[in-house]
């Protein structure tokens, strides 16, 4: 009887461990997704601010890849409003050699506006040469700032008809999205506290 006790408290507790997980893995997929609608809408939000029309908004976040720090491309939650198709591939960036804003602004912790010559596709490298569009005149970036840490990543903002080339307007869209940033980085935090309460539960 005290074997058969002892099996019967072992199934109940993997059950409820079971169980537990199932629940811990269930929050955090409403989390992503309530995170996800939560950026794209603050994505839109900047992206449509600019009086004299729209920008279009990425999220590069850092990430490892064989010892070395990349920008990997947020597939899932970003705003678009010109048709940049060349653009669409670039999946990662390497800060450490791609010559893009984006990879400036990471290195640098710093804010980075450029309005790109016409020649700024000479400047690429083979493995990103056809991976940004000519047709983009300006970019935007701005680090993701974790305090005491480096950045989670780059916001980085684009396109064809220069809509932020004024300096107040730049300015106010700047301070927006600085404050999204702050955002994301904090849903962000929520959604790595809930994956490890989840591998807690494996």
């Amino acid at each position: 009887m005290l074997i058969f006790d002892l099996i019967n408290d072992i199934l109940t507790q993997r059950a409820a461990a079971a169980a537990e997980r199932k629940a811990h893995l269930e929050s955090l997929k409403r989390l992503k997704e309530s995170n996800r609608q939560i950026i794209l809408s603050l994505l839109q939000l900047i992206g449509r601010s600019p009086r004299r029309g729209n920008v279009n908004v990425h999220l590069f976040y850092a990430d490892g890849v064989d010892g070395r720090t990349v920008l990997r491309k947020d597939r899932l939650v970003y705003y678009e409003c010109e048709d940049l198709p060349l653009n669409h591939s670039l999946d990662i960036a390497y800060p450490d050699v791609d010559e893009l804003v984006i990879c400036d602004s990471y290195r640098g912790d710093e804010i980075i506006y450029e309005e790109l010559p016409v020649t700024h596709p000479e400047r690429y490298n083979a493995r990103i040469k056809n991976k940004v569009d000519p047709q983009i005149t300006w970019v935007l970036a701005l680090p993701m700032h974790r305090e005491n840490e480096t950045p989670a990543g780059v916001l980085c903002a684009f396109g064809n008809k220069r809509v932020l080339a004024e300096a107040a307007v730049r300015r106010t869209f700047q301070g927006l999205a600085v404050g999204v940033t702050d955002v994301i980085v904090r849903l962000k935090v929520l959604e790595t506290e809930e994956e490890k309460r989840a591998a807690g539960h494996g």
